[in-house]
């Protein structure tokens, strides 16, 4: 019998990843197709969700609209 651990004897443990499903699922990096890929926009100064069209924070009142 072999001195190394029984993972390694089996090659369970071979530092190779595996590559992702295409369609995303288990151990995939992307998420499934027709999910949304990015998370919704944030305030920089309160951290709260906003709208893409706001113009100003409905919750801190920062300008998200440089000019």
């Amino acid at each position: 019998m072999s001195d190394r651990p029984a993972e390694l004897r089996r090659g369970a443990t071979t530092g190779v990843e595996p590559e992702p499903s295409p369609g995303g699922g288990v151990g995939s990096a992307t998420p499934p197709f027709g999910t949304e890929r990015d998370d919704p926009p944030t305030c920089a100064v309160c951290g709260k969700a906003i709208r893409q069209d706001d113009i100003v924070c409905p919750h801190c009142g920062t300008p998200l609209v440089a000019g």
